[in-house]
């Protein structure tokens, strides 16, 4: 953990090396240990295991010199508070305290369970297991829903190959009609003509388009980041866009657990937002939060049990990140990850497959869910009349 002041010359090394100017407004907001310094004071104290990786390297290389000016009444201050194997793994409890209170956790473990229930359906966090938990997400103040354009009307022709089909608690979905081949191809351009908008332009290339949630367990497939925009993130350094949910924006498998799960999922509904926060310009490393509002601290209650990351894989040819999940960060930090997946995309706003992973999802489909479909949120009613944008609008005004 290392202390120094705002104006430090490590502040400003460390911005370099993320590739835009960094203050030391944003270290403080983002990797500040323990409670914040009265403002007067103008010191910052970061936890080195949650910077940038390519901030680390000037960061080391400033350490040396940070001892010497503490010791000659600089504004460094090096502050050792954890041995080095424990940078190893991410926050939450040291290995010995978590095996020592493991007995506990086991008894309480019902209990547990029930929070957790709770948190999902109420977003009502009761302790003991709110200690373990996200609190809140990382930025304050509101999305505008009026800041984004509506999104476009389906086109008729890709229409007239859809279906309707019904799912628990009397929902319904779009799906589209065919073989494995047609279907896929029509569901992602359908998917693509309904969110692409002006501001859609405005999120980095990588990030635009259809995605493929691959190796995913719960039977849910695509999701399009296109119906977005991208944050004015003032001293933030890195990159934050806003996804508004909406209709043919994602999908699950019409099978019977995706017709079962389907419901409960907010990014199967026109409610609240998802927002993306990447600490680089590069895209290497970020963090997903979801709200049921547009209160981007109030995040909902599946994205307060977790930390839901995006760590971009550089092997082989194509756009994917490794979408982590790792359970109940404030007690586990790192170690208790399941149900990560892969989130690689596989066709471009431009309609234009991305390869091999659009053929690997094609020949997935064909192989592990012959026959199923895709399962879309449709736009209806005074949705498809108005447009999102300002159905959201009247939503908020209300």
């Amino acid at each position: 953990v290392f202390e120094f002041s705002w104006r430090s010359p490590l502040v400003t090394a460390m911005g370099q090396a993320c590739g835009s100017g960094v203050s030391a407004q944003f270290l403080s907001s983002n990797f500040l240990v323990g409670e914040p310094t009265p403002a007067e004071d103008r010191r910052v104290r970061v936890d080195a295991r949650r910077l940038p990786g390519v901030a680390f390297v000037p960061l080391l290389a400033h350490t040396f010199g940070a001892l010497a000016a503490a010791s000659a009444g600089g504004g460094h201050r090096v502050v050792l508070q954890l041995p080095a194997a424990a940078t190893l793994v991410g926050h939450g409890c040291p290995g010995w305290l978590l095996c020592l209170c493991s007995p506990i956790i086991l008894v309480l473990s019902p209990l547990l369970l029930l929070e957790a229930v709770v948190v999902l359906f109420c977003n009502c966090p009761l302790p003991p297991l709110s200690w373990a938990m996200v609190k809140k997400g990382p930025v304050g103040g509101t999305f505008d829903p009026a800041s984004i354009p509506p999104q476009p009307a389906e086109p008729e022709k890709l229409m007239s190959q859809t279906a309707t089909v019904s799912a628990c608690c009397s929902k319904t979905y779009t799906v589209v009609d065919g073989d494995t081949d047609e279907m896929v191809r029509t569901t992602c351009e359908l998917m693509l003509a309904a969110n692409v908008v002006s501001t859609t332009a405005g999120v980095p290339e990588d990030l635009q388009g259809v995605f493929w949630m691959k190796g995913n367990s719960v039977p849910e497939e695509l999701a399009c980041i296109a119906y977005a925009m991208r944050e004015n993130s003032g001293d933030f350094p890195g990159v934050m866009i806003t996804r508004p949910n909406t209709s043919f924006g994602w999908t699950y498998l019409d099978s019977c657990l995706g017709k079962l799960i389907s419901p409960f999922d907010a990014n199967m509904t026109a409610n609240g937002i998802m927002y993306f926060m990447f600490n680089d310009l590069g895209l290497l490393s970020g963090r997903i939060y979801g709200c049921d509002g547009y209160d981007f601290a109030n995040i909902s209650g599946l994205y307060r049990l977790g930390e839901w990351t995006m760590e971009r894989l550089q092997q082989g040819p194509g756009v994917a990140w490794k979408r982590g999940c790792y359970w109940l960060p404030g007690w586990f930090g790192r170690r208790l990850e399941s149900g990560s997946y892969t989130l690689t995309k596989i066709m471009h706003t431009d309609s234009a497959p991305t390869q091999p992973a659009y053929d690997e999802f094609v020949a997935h489909m064909k192989k592990t869910y012959p026959g199923q479909r895709l399962m879309m949120t449709a736009s209806g009613g005074e949705v498809k009349k108005s447009g999102i944008g300002e159905l959201y609008t009247a939503v908020k005004e209300s």
